[in-house]
């Protein structure tokens, strides 16, 4: 069997993702194939990330960059070029490993009776918004998209997806059955033995004695970096006699939030080791030290639809978390009791949740039984669970 992952984006999370992924799929008798950008291949997340792989699967840079706020642009160009390397590797199993922004294309091209991607191999598919599908996503915008969504699960383009969402997978629940099956997947972590926090502060050169809340991860707008900017500085005003929080800013930093840090009020609290940064790609052990040196983390994704690794990076070290109050990120927060819940976008609220949850006790029962919550996510059952597909057609002989 010949196995074909499609991922051109190489940025943030997407190969991160993937070369915990591809174990899971390189230890059965299958070929592998990665379709990708040649300026992936040349980045430093595919060094950090996807090359110990490179003498165990076979890299077709064939696909083209992507362009810049130009999104429908990037759907066509995105389903010709996953076409084009079908055609032309032949696969008999194609992983698309982030077929958010395509499958709309997808659907309104099959509705019309084309079919963009060739036929023979058996699709699948990982996405990650599906904000769309939420109760209260009420828009003319939210509500095309959900019937276009449930046309496109009727449609069976893709033979099972992969949602990371447990909203979608509820909403999906609700539909009479269609040729699309829907999974939830874990959102993969390392979960192993949690290193001290003197340790891991010392790996990533942050102060011992302070207290620390993180974000990390790509930091952008999207993921609230600017509110829990706005957070910090607001508790750094009024802390009076109370410990000084600060801020620690893990993960490559968009040019907004580059820029924004050297603004003098931020530039201020930069100077004042009130505000720390690692403006770089975190390792798969730079998150677990990160997590582990934290005594919060931060999830204002004020702007995100799904789950958040980040909470599932704290629950790994047994770390609470305060984050936003919408989507799927307040479901689980709340559901698996893993922190506190806020209007990320008011300041003061915002602050005042961050102090009471660092004031309150979280005790060694907390601390195991999120973790426990964690371990269905580890990176071995990603493996498992991602794979399962080409495993049950290796077994039926296909």
């Amino acid at each position: 069997m010949r196995v074909l992952f499609y991922e051109p984006n190489h940025t943030g999370h997407h190969f991160a993702y993937l070369a915990r992924m591809l174990p899971g799929f390189i230890e059965l008798p299958v070929e592998v194939a990665l379709a990708t950008t040649p300026e992936a291949v040349a980045s430093h997340e595919f060094e950090m990330t996807l090359k110990q792989y490179e003498d165990r699967i076979e890299v077709l840079p064939s696909c083209r960059p992507l362009i810049k706020r130009a999104p429908l642009r990037n759907s066509w160009r995105r389903c010709a070029d996953l076409a084009s390397v079908v055609k032309q590797w032949k696969p008999d199993h194609v992983c698309v490993v982030y077929a958010d922004g395509i499958w709309q294309v997808l659907s309104a091209t099959k509705a019309l009776g084309f079919n963009l991607l060739p036929q023979g191999p058996t699709y699948e598919a990982w996405m990650y918004r599906g904000g769309f599908t939420y109760p209260d996503a009420t828009s003319r915008r939210q509500q095309r998209n959900k019937r276009l969504f449930q046309r496109f699960l009727k449609q069976g383009v893709f033979a099972r997806i992969h949602f990371d969402d447990e909203l979608v997978l509820e909403f999906t629940r609700r539909l009479p059955p269609t040729p699309t099956e829907v999974v939830l997947p874990p959102n993969p972590v390392r979960y192993a033995e949690v290193p001290s926090r003197d340790d891991a502060r010392r790996r990533l050169d942050l102060p011992r004695e302070a207290t620390i809340v993180s974000c990390l991860g790509m930091a952008d707008h999207r993921k609230g970096v600017h509110l829990a900017m706005a957070a910090i500085q607001q508790l750094a005003s009024t802390a009076g006699d109370r410990p000084h929080v600060r801020l620690f800013i893990g993960g490559p930093q968009s040019d907004a939030i580059r820029e924004l840090l050297t603004e003098p009020v931020w530039q201020n609290l930069v100077e004042a080791g009130t505000i720390l940064t690692a403006d770089r790609f975190l390792s798969e052990q730079d998150m677990l030290d990160a997590a582990a040196a934290s005594d919060l983390l931060l999830a204002p994704y004020f702007k995100h639809s799904g789950r958040s690794s980040i909470i599932l990076w704290a629950a790994a070290v047994g770390r609470p978390v305060v984050a936003v109050d919408r989507g799927c990120i307040r479901y689980v927060v709340e559901h698996e009791q893993l922190g506190a819940v806020c209007n990320v976008e008011d300041a003061e609220v915002f602050a005042s949740a961050i102090r009471l949850r660092l004031e309150q006790p979280w005790t060694d029962e907390d601390r195991q039984r999120v973790r426990k919550y964690a371990q269905w996510h580890s990176i071995e059952n990603y493996q498992q669970l991602c794979s399962a597909c080409v495993r049950q057609r290796l077994e039926a002989g296909q």
